[in-house]
């Protein structure tokens, strides 16, 4: 919380101490929002004091943190309380307001608080505590502390900390450098004189060069481009894309990776996609992606004709599916995680590059993990129905899976985070199991004509109340809106449809909204909520619910996301439209510097700016 004051208690009064710490304050600016174990997810917001074209930042913490998250740009981690954040996709003017959200991750009962930020070199904290300066003499800052003399009655205690050079070998890189110089600083105090050695920094210069070109042609569609724009987000899954790479890869700059995953339990792990920017392979969000694909190729089957996109998009289908299949050895064995998240977030390069530890993570029958094991059967299930016309066989193992899955599942129940423990850090399944289990029986319902899964997803409707949650989000962590859609199409009873009909008009008439008109249900990945939603919108006008009113709504909110907002003229999809952002959070988009053309996936939910 913004202002709580963190203090070190003296445990005598007749004792004079020198402690590590002074008493010590987080920045004022600094709000902590959420908390869970051994992670905190906050926000700074400051008032900029300069003009920036490009933001570092530099901050201190009262104590040890692993690593930082922050997704606009690479975190370099200097000593386990300083770290320095770049972002060359924040820029602005003396007086604009600043907003940072970032989450921090660290070990022990003391929470880790930011005492000094620095932002392009001036400081912005309003905290109490002391500004601890990096020494360093060449590439890589160290921390050189001299604590302060306490005086009291008693004689002058002087400690003096020596200071620490650390020598790091100097990487030449054909890049230009940056070279930032300075002045040495000498201060003097009652009884303290500290001297801070001049800082040196050389780093490469992050540049963007012109972009390669744009495999998606213009169609001349009016008033979006939804063909060109359909054909680009599949170009992201394509980066996204682990393991041995075929030979009609679009995004060219992108090269064989993690072929070694699995190796670790002696199963084939390659395949599949990364996180985000990030190079763990989360199994439940991958899983949701993968049915939120396959249901788009076979209720939108037309639209991926006409856009010439149904190739694509089930080689982006399919990418996902072997992976599932090979992360299922046996029965009751399914893999859901390979890498580890601390491990990866202190590795900034290029997945080609990757020379950490990438352990595998599996739930079985005595580790439980019913949200994974539900979500891929979900995904598998509506795969079979994509596949079937033309690979009858493929489509029937993915059924087979999936039929594994749910049972296993629904027989063994527990959260997946609580087997996975490191998915925790990012994907933890907050609501439950409840809506994954229905989800799956649906899905399943749906691809098999069994109606013993009709049964079983009325069984898991009564049994976790849906209605309760009416007004989630859909995303991978809420599937309710898609559990009242899919009952609404495969049930004849009209408690589904009341839900459904109410979830859509409280969309319309009383959830949040942004002044340009876009619905806004939560910032954490906002326009991909208000994307998610409209496709929802979509399916039940194009099957005859309110087909009007419910399509004019879903068109609109694209709508915004594409260019439609009087506010901003712009389009919030990398490389389409009208003066689109130019750069995506991909870490190997970084290091390779070249442009992705489109962000879409409900596989990352991070937070783009709201219309």
């Amino acid at each position: 919380m913004a202002g709580t004051l963190w203090k070190t208690c003296l445990l005598g009064a007749l004792v004079i101490t020198l402690l590590n710490a002074e008493a010590e304050a987080q920045c004022d600016n600094v709000i902590i929002r959420d908390r869970w174990s051994e992670n905190y997810r906050a926000e700074l917001t400051a008032l900029s004091p300069i003009d920036f074209d490009i933001l570092t930042m530099d901050w201190t913490f009262s104590s040890p943190v692993d690593n930082v998250d922050f997704y606009q740009g690479p975190v370099i981690k200097h000593d386990d309380t300083h770290f320095t954040l770049h972002s060359d996709i924040i820029s602005a003017k003396k007086g604009d307001l600043v907003t940072i959200l970032f989450i921090v991750h660290f070990h022990g009962d003391t929470t880790p608080v930011i005492i000094s930020e620095i932002l392009n070199g001036v400081p912005i904290c309003n905290g109490t505590a002391p500004t601890i300066q990096p020494v360093a003499t060449t590439t890589e800052p160290v921390v050189t502390t001299t604590e302060s003399v306490v005086t009291t009655t008693m004689p002058v205690v002087t400690t003096t900390v020596p200071v620490v050079t650390t020598t790091v070998p100097v990487v030449t890189t054909t890049m230009p450098v940056m070279t930032t110089t300075e002045p040495m600083v000498t201060t003097t105090e009652a009884g303290v004189t500290t001297t801070e050695a001049v800082i040196t920094t050389t780093e490469p210069v992050y540049t963007t060069p012109t972009p390669e070109d744009n495999p998606c042609e213009a169609t001349g569609m009016k008033p979006y481009d939804y063909s060109q724009v359909l054909c680009m987000s599949y170009l992201f899954y394509e980066a996204q894309r682990s393991g041995p790479l075929p030979s009609d890869m679009r995004i060219t700059w992108r090269g064989d990776s993690g072929l070694d995953d699995g190796t670790d339990k002696n199963v084939n792990l390659t395949g599949g996609y990364y996180i985000a920017g990030d190079h763990v392979k989360f199994g439940f969000p991958m899983a949701f992606t993968a049915t939120m694909l396959a249901w788009g190729l076979i209720d939108f089957a037309d639209g991926h004709e006409t856009a010439g996109q149904k190739e694509y998009g089930e080689a982006a289908l399919k990418w996902a599916t072997d992976y599932f299949v090979k992360a299922h050895p046996t029965e009751y064995d399914f893999y859901g995680q390979v890498g580890l998240s601390n491990l990866d977030h202190a590795y900034w390069g290029r997945p080609e590059d990757m020379t950490m530890e990438r352990p595998s993570y599996k739930i079985d029958e005595a580790h439980p993990g019913t949200e994974l094991a539900a979500e891929t059967a979900a995904a598998l299930a509506a795969a079979s129905m994509v596949f079937w016309k033309h690979s009858p066989p493929y489509a029937a193992n993915l059924l087979d899976v999936a039929m594994q899955l749910y049972h296993l599942a629904d027989l063994h129940r527990l959260d997946y985070d609580i087997s996975i423990p490191d998915a925790q850090n990012f994907y933890q399944s907050i609501n439950g199991f409840g809506d994954e289990l229905c989800w799956a029986a649906l899905w399943l319902a749906r691809a098999t004509g069994d109606p013993s899964y009709i049964a079983k997803a009325r069984d898991h409707w009564d049994e976790f109340n849906f209605l309760k949650s009416v007004h989630a989000n859909f995303s991978w962590n809420d599937k309710t809106p898609g559990i009242l859609s899919l009952f609404w199409m495969l049930d004849n009873s009209s408690e589904y449809p009341d839900a459904l009909r109410n979830y859509l008009v409280w969309l319309k008439t009383s959830a949040s909204y942004t002044p340009e008109g876009l619905v806004f249900l939560g910032d954490q990945g906002s326009n991909r909520y208000a994307a998610n939603a409209a496709f929802i919108s979509l399916f039940v006008a194009k099957n005859g619910m309110d087909t009007e009113a419910n399509q004019k709504w879903a068109r609109e909110q694209i709508g915004q996301l594409l260019g439609d907002n009087s506010r901003y003229s712009r389009s919030f999809v990398v490389g389409y439209g009208q003066n689109p952002p130019k750069r995506v959070h991909h870490r190997a988009r970084y290091t390779h510097t070249h442009q992705l053309f489109v962000v879409k996936a409900d596989y990352f939910p991070r937070k783009i700016p709201n219309i």
